[in-house]
């Protein structure tokens, strides 16, 4: 990784500490594979994920032979809404980052990368990523606010919810629906609002048919 690809990824706030929420979008020789949320911490000059086993991409991970075959677009987005699409509406991405033109609407920046090594584990598999190249598509940051966070947070616990118990499940739940809360209060956006009752209603019916 040369010292100005380093410099960005301070900049986007990558560290050993801390998971960064991305959109991580899977190619294997040229063939998108999958696309996922998914949380990135920065090991030295490489990136380290977890991709569990209800993924599709798991098994095709494990299936592969020479993992330099698989490439990735990483990501970086403060809009809630392509989080939401990545999860629930997956075609409306693929789209948006066909190619280098990612569309400024779900896309800060993007971050290309190639797989270098995967370690087993039980429940899930340690992914680890070459960054190659990084496009800043987004000239001027926007500014925080709480609602788009809490759409994100909730939607991370939504997605634990299949691998953990009743207990958990419920735990989950709970604070899906603070998070709803939080965006009620700081929001009158109808997108905003829309999208994390369908996050609470989701989550419910996960739980029901636990």
């Amino acid at each position: 990784m040369t010292r100005n690809l380093m410099k960005i990824l301070d900049s986007l706030e990558f560290s050993s500490d801390t998971y960064i929420e991305t959109v991580t979008l899977f190619y294997v020789n040229g063939k998108l594979m999958g696309l996922m949320p998914l949380g990135m911490k920065k090991l030295n000059s490489q990136f380290f994920a977890r991709i569990f086993k209800s993924s599709r991409m798991y098994n095709t991970i494990l299936n592969l032979e020479d993992l330099s075959r698989v490439k990735c677009k990483i990501c970086i987005s403060s809009n809630p809404i392509t989080f939401y699409y990545a999860i629930f509406k997956k075609e409306k991405l693929v789209k948006a980052f066909m190619g280098k033109n990612y569309s400024r609407k779900f896309c800060d920046a993007c971050i290309d990368a190639t797989m270098t090594s995967y370690e087993k584990d039980q429940e899930f598999l340690k992914i680890y990523l070459k960054p190659i190249e990084i496009y800043i598509v987004r000239r001027y940051p926007k500014g925080f606010n709480r609602a788009s966070a809490a759409i994100i947070e909730a939607l991370v616990h939504y997605t634990k919810i299949p691998f953990v118990n009743m207990e958990e499940q419920k735990r989950l739940i709970l604070k899906i629906e603070m998070c709803m809360e939080t965006v009620y209060r700081s929001s009158e956006k109808p997108t905003y609002r829309a999208i994390i009752e369908e996050i609470f209603k989701r989550a419910k019916n996960l739980l029901l048919n636990s």
